[in-house]
């Protein structure tokens, strides 16, 4: 399982180096919920999906992060 970050509006994953992508291959794996939670807030990222993608071709689910998360780490 691959545990990624996608923009709601866009549909994009979120690749590295502020760059998106709409393949879920290229995106950034964070490998785990909290690095991608932390990342997400120390970045300000407002309306994304927590992302989890299975298989291949994979299969990619969501989970929408609330607009005011908690402080994490």
């Amino acid at each position: 399982m691959r545990t990624l970050l996608q923009s709601i509006p866009t549909g994009l994953y979120f690749k590295a180096g502020g760059e998106w992508t709409p393949h879920s291959r290229e995106a950034f794996d964070f490998e785990a919920i909290q690095p991608a939670l932390a990342f997400a807030h120390r970045a300000g990222l407002k309306r994304v999906h927590l992302a989890f993608a299975f298989g291949d071709p994979p299969y990619t689910t969501g989970v929408p992060l609330e607009k005011s998360q908690p402080r994490i780490g």
